[in-house]
């Protein structure tokens, strides 16, 4: 009861939060790591409150099943006003009248009032009491729902999050890119002017310089919309400003690879528990309809008071009214229902079947889905290596070729192009670091660990 009060006030104050930062912008950027940006995500979802509403939904629906085992107490008060009053017919041999003749008479008072009170209480019920059972398992399955809403979640923040880090990597590096090309331009104006460099040389660097600026432009759009699909995964207004406390960097990879050889258990997956849940309350639902084959028993209780006036006048305190009490048991047998039952009972067994065939099919998805995670893992992991070189080799070739430039024994065309070369040799391994901690994200997913609960 308590959890549930708790949580119910956990989901308000949410709500109010969200609407109050709708029309509050922060005067100051908020700083989150990605695990801050999951428990953000985590907290203001509309997705993951209403998976919570639902939990606190299940949480009714199981009231509302227990209340119908418990007493049932009812009042009622009715009135009648006898415009004709109903006639009856006797004999009228009881009055020494002829043998077989009928005598209409009336019997009764123009105003009739009945006020009373029924208590009906459930005794013996089996599909209740294992219907009883199915409600709280139906709470545990609303739960595992809430989580696996929360891996999906976590899932999304971790990906735009890496595709955030990536684009402010990206225009860190083309920032220092075109420092570079501008003291470049200002030393070839310099040489040009002592005649150790040609105008057309100063004109390629200055092309080069323009177009990385048009390319620094894209690359801070890319950063302001990868932020934006940010917030938008973790719940945040876009009005809010935001700050990226972590890099993509290898020094975690060491960490990461470790997951290649993890096997972890099949039950880790929320998809399976979720699966085994299901089949769970569908072998209590075909019980349930089993247990309508036997008989019910209720008992109940009556109480009532009535009055009779030939005037209206119930309110007065010094005319009678009659009392009648009764208490009883009622047993319900059920003998033929045209094979209702049956027809249900088959229909159970066989989303029992469908359930069956859907935890053998996620049995081969899961081995699948670990093999094709850790396998893209690994490529990835190769790729990064060989861009790794690939950049460091063409860094090489850019400090040559500035070199030979410098002493004039190298042409402008030939640092432009090593200038190019080295430039997409870091956009490479941006792209594959990024698809590295992507495809680690999906591992995590595959083997049932991207978000164990805090």
């Amino acid at each position: 009861m308590a959890k549930n009060f708790i949580l119910s006030i956990t989901v308000f104050f949410t709500y109010f939060f969200i609407y109050y930062l709708s029309f509050c912008q922060s005067s100051s950027p908020l700083s989150y790591s990605l695990r801050e940006c999951i428990d953000y995500a985590i907290t203001h979802q509309p997705e993951i409150l209403n998976a919570q509403i639902d939990e606190l939904s299940s949480y009714q629906k199981v009231r509302e099943y227990v209340s119908t085992g418990l007493p049932q107490l009812n009042a009622s008060l009715e009135f009648n006003d006898f415009i004709k009053i109903p006639t009856t017919l006797i004999p009228a041999e009881f009055i020494g009248g002829p043998r077989g003749s009928f005598i209409p008479v009336q019997f009764g008072t123009k105003y009739n009032s009945t006020l009373g009170m029924q208590l009906n209480q459930l005794i013996f019920d089996g599909s209740f009491l294992v219907g009883l059972q199915a409600a709280k398992e139906y709470t545990n399955l609303t739960k595992l729902s809430t989580k696996k809403s929360k891996i999906e979640i976590a899932a999304n923040v971790s990906k735009a999050y890496y595709m955030a880090l990536a684009a402010e990597k990206k225009l860190a590096l083309l920032d220092a890119n075109l420092e570079r090309l501008e003291k470049l331009l200002v030393d070839t104006k310099a040489m040009q002017e002592v005649g150790m460099a040609e105008k057309i040389d100063v004109d390629r660097i200055t092309v080069n310089l323009n177009n990385l600026k048009t390319e620094k432009e894209k690359a801070q759009r890319l950063v302001a919309l990868s932020n934006s699909i940010l917030k938008f995964h973790m719940g945040l207004p876009q009005n809010v400003e935001l700050q990226l406390v972590e890099s993509i960097s290898e020094e975690s990879i060491a960490q990461m690879y470790k997951d290649t050889a993890e096997n972890v258990p099949l039950e880790n997956r929320i998809e399976y528990q979720l699966l085994k849940k299901n089949y769970e309350l569908q072998g209590l639902n075909v019980k349930r309809i089993r247990y309508m084959y036997y008989p019910t028993l209720n008992a109940y209780a009556s109480l009532q008071t009535q009055a009779f006036r030939q005037t209206f006048n119930f309110f007065d305190t010094r005319e009678r009214w009659f009392a009648i009490s009764v208490i009883g048991f009622r047993f319900n047998f059920p003998l033929f229902d045209s094979f209702r039952k049956d027809a249900m009972l088959k229909q159970a067994h066989l989303e029992q079947v469908k359930t069956e065939n859907q935890i053998k099919n996620f049995r081969k998805t899961a081995d699948f889905e670990l093999i094709n995670a850790k396998a893209n893992f690994i490529n990835h992991l190769k790729s990064l290596e060989i861009q790794k070189r690939n950049m460091a080799l063409a860094q090489e070739v850019l400090k040559v070729a500035e070199l030979k430039y410098k002493q004039g024994i190298g042409t402008s065309l030939e640092l432009i192009t090593a200038e190019a070369e080295y430039k997409a040799a870091q956009t490479n391994y941006i792209n594959t670091l990024m698809d590295l901690y992507i495809t680690h994200v999906d591992l995590q997913k595959a083997l049932g660990t991207l978000y164990p609960e805090p």
